[in-house]
């Protein structure tokens, strides 16, 4: 028994980036007790994430939050492939939507967060504790129980029923349960630089094939734009990231843009990882603590191929949005760990390829682990079959094939004049 200071609420969610953030708006729309804690003062300040898919964008028109975050987008890119030469050789555009919006759309991750930190304040039953970092999380019969310290070393213990790890790839709660990551790292290595100011109205990526120095250059709303260039064999972080060096690197592709603001430069080392289950217990894995995508696995380059996650972010808030109604119904029917069975027929991540809308089965999860952050139904049931509910929108009864595509019934062909 603890002699620190407690509390209670039903879930704990650890980590206030998207994936975090819209777990919590989620659980809020249902009316779940929820403490989401953030070991940093604030949402980020500088520029991270760049692209985000349409799954995600109708996550946040689920969350009633599209409409606000609208004009902060740019919606519907896609690629223009140049030749060391300079000549386009191909073209991958945005021209279709099978769920209601453009594959890939641009976006600022800061602007992003403040919006989801901003939903949180319509849900009395949710509180975000920012400066507050989990020490340690154990589970028994009872339930899960965190120590948290607060903003000046203020110790307590949350008494919670279920656990949700957002709490990025290095995640401590992922370590402390053994749960190891396997997969790849890519051996390149990729300098991004971040700038601020730009009139540069083309509204595509530019991907630039050129052997000497592989490179894109992404758009972004309200005048941002980001450059990617592939580190050379030899080449020194240190040199590389010098202003000079990075400004050099700009004008070879556009002068204007070497003399734009500089808001973040960093160079990144990509993973293709995933961790080998994604449930202990009572505490999940969500977002990067679950899984790592390479960042140039981004929706558009493959606008007419079946559909899979395409990047960390959007995998985690995807992933993010199928907590509903899991969590809610768990709760309200008291539903301990042992009434989550994994679905034997196993399938994808959710990823809508089996998805018939309607009172139909939803998507199925590969994961067990999935069980807090899938609906009841989408691979993990209780005793008796869930469905989805009926009470859906027209518009978004779409019923899909195994290729992700949608199912289009073709009007009857008008009579033929005799």
């Amino acid at each position: 028994m603890s002699d620190l200071p407690s509390s209670q609420t039903d879930v704990l969610v650890v980590g206030a980036g998207p994936t975090g953030l819209t777990v919590a708006n989620i659980l809020g729309m249902h009316g779940v007790r929820t403490v989401l804690a953030e070991r940093n003062p604030s949402t980020v300040g500088e520029p991270r994430a760049v692209s985000i898919d349409d799954e995600s964008l109708r996550t946040m028109q689920y969350m009633g939050l599209y409409e606000t975050l609208r004009p902060r987008l740019l919606v519907g890119y896609g690629s223009h492939y140049f030749s060391a030469a300079g000549s386009c050789f191909a073209r991958v555009l945005p021209e279709v939507a099978d769920y209601g919006f453009p594959r890939r759309s641009a976006f600022r991750q800061p602007v992003l967060e403040a919006h989801l930190r901003e939903g949180l304040q319509r849900f009395p039953s949710v509180t975000a504790r920012f400066s507050t970092t989990v020490e340690s999380v154990r589970q028994d019969d009872s339930g899960a129980h965190a120590v948290i310290v607060a903003e000046g070393g203020r110790r307590e213990e949350l008494a919670c029923r279920y656990v949700v790890a957002c709490d990025g790839a290095r995640s401590p709660i992922r370590e402390s349960l053994g749960i190891v990551m396997s997969g790849s790292t890519y051996s390149q290595r990729w300098l991004i630089v971040d700038l601020l100011g730009s009139t540069d109205r083309f509204r595509h990526t530019r991907v630039y094939c050129d052997p000497s120095r592989p490179a894109l250059a992404l758009p972004g709303p309200e005048g941002t734009r980001r450059y990617e260039f592939m580190m050379m064999p030899g080449e020194q972080a240190d040199t590389l990231l010098e202003e000079a060096s990075v400004r050099a690197l700009l004008a070879r592709h556009s002068s204007e843009d070497a003399r734009l603001e500089i808001t973040r430069k960093v160079i990144y080392q990509f993973h293709a990882r995933i961790a080998e289950r994604w449930r202990d217990g009572r505490i999940f894995l969500a977002g990067d603590a679950a899984h790592l995508t390479p960042a140039l696995r981004r929706p558009g380059h493959e606008q007419r191929c079946p559909r899979r996650p395409q990047s960390r972010l959007e995998a985690g808030r995807g992933g993010a949005r199928r907590t509903r109604p899991g969590p809610a119904r768990l709760l309200r029917e008291r539903a301990t760990p042992s009434r989550l069975v994994a679905d034997p027929d196993g399938g994808d991540h959710g990823t809508g390829h089996d998805a018939q809308v309607g009172a139909e089965r939803l998507p199925r999860a590969e994961h067990p682990a999935a069980a807090l952050a899938l609906p009841a139904g989408t691979g993990l049931r209780h005793a008796d079959e869930v469905q989805a509910p009926a009470a859906i929108p027209d518009r978004l009864r779409i019923r899909f094939r195994r290729t992700g595509a949608p199912r289009r019934h073709a009007a009857a062909a008008p009579a033929r004049a005799a």
